[in-house]
């Protein structure tokens, strides 16, 4: 099983100055701490949620959760 590493999507997040909380909503996840599990293990997040969390993120987060995503598949 490949490992996935949470950290390239938090510096996504971070990248865009989104807290925890704009993610869940930006998603549809009522409760930050059900995001920060998703977070914190990857495997979890669905393509859906990542979708959403996209159009909420700047230039710089969007490039960096590009990266995270194709480095999964293209590795």
């Amino acid at each position: 099983m490949v490992t996935i590493e949470s950290e390239p999507f938090v510096a996504a997040r971070r990248a865009s100055f989104m807290t925890q909380d704009d993610a869940a909503a930006a998603c549809g996840i009522k409760a930050r701490q059900t995001f920060a599990l998703r977070e914190d293990n990857p495997r979890d997040m669905t393509l859906g949620n990542l979708a959403d969390i996209y159009e909420h993120m700047n230039e710089s987060g969007r490039k960096l959760l590009r990266d995270a995503v194709a480095a999964l598949f293209l590795p």
